[in-house]
């Protein structure tokens, strides 16, 4: 009775331990497969991520050339515009003596379309002495 309680015990271990190898085999493809896959999505979510990058550093690259350019563009426009106010400024210094010199020609106008007439006055009083 003995050795078939040995026998059958030793049958039944090395069925459990058949059981078990295959058992930890078929635990270990899975956990493979999972880690396989887990690895190749992070793979591809590390490739999609600095594919984001590269397409965000141009992007601001971009934007970065936009700024000097605008900021380039709007010191010319400011120096354009103080050009513009210094000629301005000119123009109705200018205009204020053009203004001022026009009144006096106006009088010197007044003034010779008087002596003409008084002129011409003392021209036909002479003659009509």
């Amino acid at each position: 009775l003995e050795e078939s309680l040995n026998s059958a015990s030793q049958t039944l271990l090395n069925h459990l331990r058949s059981m078990a190898v295959q058992i930890h085999q078929a635990a270990t493809k899975v956990a493979e497969r999972q880690v396989a896959e887990i690895t190749r999505q992070y793979k591809e979510l590390e490739e999609q991520t600095d594919a984001e990058l590269k397409d965000a550093a141009i992007i601001i690259e971009k934007r970065e050339s936009e700024i000097v350019d605008l900021k380039y563009r709007l010191a010319i426009t400011e120096e354009k515009l103080d050009s513009a106010r210094r000629d301005a400024e000119q123009h109705e210094k200018e205009a204020f003596r053009l203004q001022t010199k026009l009144g006096e020609m106006k009088g010197v106008e007044s003034l010779i379309a008087r002596l003409e007439a008084l002129e011409e006055k003392a021209a036909n009083d002479k003659l009509g002495v």
